[in-house]
């Protein structure tokens, strides 16, 4: 049976790496053939297989750092006592990096594309997200430069842009509070990640391109 990961072929050819290999995994094998020593006892085998194809299933619905994986794997490799089975957890995320499975720049790469497009966040929203599924400073660092399709001032013009004119179809904009405009616009954009001061500059230039006066 085709797996459902190799029906659609991703354009990014590590992508499609990845998803090669996620298939090569689901039929029972391990990429260029290698074999893989049996965990512990026959019984512990199975838990591994079964936690290995558990991440399988979360990396098919989109790519997942390695501490996202650990976490999961942390609340259902349990023994007896309740206490987190490290070295059942260890196996299995050492089993997908051989699989090359786990791949921390390209989750970050994929987050950060995905982020910008849909939500239009600055670099320190992505930076402070990317923190929080563990990924390395060092590894946001390079994805963060290698992912830059634009400047942070243009992202944020859009941004501002946009919010502006929702501000200027609304009901509030009747009384053309430019004070108040002002610190809505700049509280979302700054929500977005984006610098204060980028924020204030971006916002009172759009704001005067859109001619809303100064209050007396």
């Amino acid at each position: 049976m085709t797996s459902r990961h190799a029906r659609s072929a991703h354009p990014d050819p590590v992508v499609r790496g990845l998803q090669q290999n996620l298939a090569a995994y689901e039929r029972g094998e391990t990429p260029r053939n290698r074999v893989v020593r049996e965990f512990r006892s026959p019984e512990d085998e199975k838990r591994v297989v079964k936690e290995a194809r558990y991440c399988m299933g979360l990396i098919g619905r989109r790519l997942r750092s390695e501490f996202e994986l650990r976490t999961r794997l942390a609340e259902r490799c349990r023994d007896e006592n309740d206490r987190v089975d490290t070295a059942l957890v260890d196996e299995v995320i050492a089993r997908l990096d051989r699989a090359d499975l786990i791949n921390d720049f390209l989750f970050a790469t994929e987050w950060i594309m995905q982020r910008r497009a849909a939500k239009q966040l600055g670099t320190g929203a992505l930076r402070s997200e990317l923190e929080a599924k563990g990924v390395d400073e060092s590894i946001i660092n390079i994805a963060i430069d290698d992912t830059e399709d634009g400047s942070e001032t243009e992202r944020c013009i859009a941004l501002v842009r946009d919010r502006l004119d929702r501000e200027l179809r609304s009901t509030r904009a009747l009384s053309r509070d430019r004070r108040s405009m002002a610190r809505r616009l700049c509280a979302a954009v700054q929500r977005r990640g984006y610098s204060q001061n980028l924020a204030l500059r971006i916002v009172n230039q759009e704001l005067d391109i859109a001619r809303v006066p100064w209050q007396a």
